[in-house]
Formats: structure tokens, C-alpha cells, sequence
């Protein structure tokens, strides 16, 4: 029998039971003013059985807009090194490149060439000689074009002849195309001096040595002094320069 009126308990029946009750002991609420004003006054089975089945499921809405991007993150930490990779396949050999430009004319001041026009080289010469002839080399860096004759070779003194030979012992020169053999004042022991300081049958001659005719080969000279009668030691020393024509 309990079983059967469990069965027919409905919404409805629930609803007008709690009106019925509420109707008989209405005066008893009014009279002690008692007010239903929370769902906590009502037992829970009676909630639960007042509850209604949940209806059906509404439509999806309309998507919003797309809202601003938000800052960019903190970078994260490096990652770790990759392994080594394989070594690749040789690759073709490339087409063979055009041929350059011919480089610059070498300069004639490097080794093997020639002393240019009116360009002058000088050097330093000295002797020392004990019992013997004074006898010294004069070796060009660069040879000249073509060799010096007679006229064109000068033993001078310190301060030259201010023709073909402008300089000095200091400060050797030469005009084109010919030499000049400074003398050092003061250097000389045991040389044969003139009156005029230079010494006595200084002579140019060409080197290498081909005649006893005073000059200059293209390579260079060799100066030979004449020393005083009875000197055991002789010396003497100055500066040279050439100057090609």
C-alpha cells in the first residue's frame, strides 16, 4: 500500500498539500507572525521534491570580439646545445675565374734595376793602410746607364767644387752625370797634400779595373791615394755621390 501512494506523488499533489496545511494553521502563523524568508525555514526534502526538471539546453550565442593582445611574455631560458651535425657532401669544383689585370711597372729602385735619370745615391768610403798602397772600392747600389769618363769623375775636399760637386762631406751631391769623392778635412795621415788641402795624385778608376784611365765604371770606381815618402801607416776617409744624366 506504501508502495502505490509513493507512486502517484506529483508536483501538483505536493503543491496543494502545503496550501491545505497552510490554510488550516493559518491563524497559528498570523498569530505568532511567523514569515517563510529563507529556503534554510524549509526541510530539504521538501525543496528537493519542489525543485523542477531542468528545461532544455538555449541556442549557442554570438561569438564576441576578438579582445587586444595581451603583452608578450618573459623569454624563456636557452635551450640546450644541438649535436654536431654531419659533414655535408663536396661540392663541385667552381668554373675557373677570369685573369686579373697586369700589376704596375716595378720600381727601378729595387733590386736589378737600373739608377733612374738625374736620381743620386751616395756612400761612405774610408782607407787605412800600413806599408802599402792606398787603395779603397767605391760600389754602386744601383749601376748606372752608362759609364763616366775622365771629366766626369772629381776628388774634392770637404766643401767641393760648387760646380759639378755642390755638397759636401755632410751633405754629399752630384749633379747629373758625374761623381764626386768627398773628402773629410782633417782625415788624412801620411797622404801627400797639396796647397789647396786635396791630397797628392788622388786618382778615379773603373771597377772593375780595365785601364789605369781615371773614371767611373756603370758598377763603380776604386780611389787610390798616393801616401808621403817614408810614412809606414796611412789613413784618410770621406763620402761619395753619383748622380745619373
Amino acid at each position: 500500500m506504501q508502495i502505490k501512494i509513493r507512486q502517484r506523488v506529483t508536483y501538483t499533489n505536493v503543491a496543494v498539500t502545503v496550501a491545505v496545511v497552510f490554510a488550516m494553521s493559518g491563524g497559528a502563523f498570523a498569530g505568532s507572525k511567523i514569515l517563510i524568508t529563507s529556503t534554510k525555514q524549509i526541510s530539504p526534502k521538501v525543496l528537493k521534491s519542489l525543485q523542477g526538471k531542468a528545461g532544455r539546453t538555449g541556442t549557442t550565442g554570438v561569438t564576441g570580439a576578438t579582445g587586444p593582445a595581451g603583452p608578450a611574455g618573459p623569454a624563456g631560458p636557452a635551450g640546450p646545445a644541438g649535436g654536431k651535425g654531419e659533414i655535408g657532401l663536396q661540392g663541385k669544383e667552381g668554373a675557373a675565374g677570369s685573369a686579373g689585370a697586369s700589376g704596375a711597372e716595378g720600381s727601378p729602385w729595387t733590386a736589378g734595376g737600373m739608377l733612374p735619370s738625374e736620381k743620386t745615391e751616395t756612400g761612405l768610403w774610408s782607407i787605412a793602410t800600413k806599408g802599402g798602397p792606398l787603395l779603397t772600392t767605391i760600389s754602386f747600389t744601383l749601376p748606372l746607364t752608362k759609364a763616366l769618363g775622365t771629366t766626369e769623375v772629381h776628388y774634392v775636399g770637404g766643401s767641393g767644387d760648387k760646380a759639378s760637386c755642390p755638397g759636401s762631406t755632410e751633405k754629399p751631391e752630384a749633379t747629373p752625370g758625374n761623381l764626386c769623392v768627398y773628402q773629410s778635412t782633417g782625415s788624412t795621415s801620411g797622404i801627400e797634400i797639396d796647397q789647396s788641402g786635396l791630397a797628392v795624385g788622388a786618382f778615379i778608376l773603373p771597377v772593375p779595373l780595365t785601364s789605369l784611365t781615371q773614371g767611373s765604371s756603370t758598377s763603380g770606381a776604386q780611389l787610390r791615394l798616393k801616401a808621403e815618402s817614408g810614412v809606414e801607416e796611412s789613413s784618410a776617409y770621406g763620402s761619395w755621390a753619383v748622380t745619373e744624366k
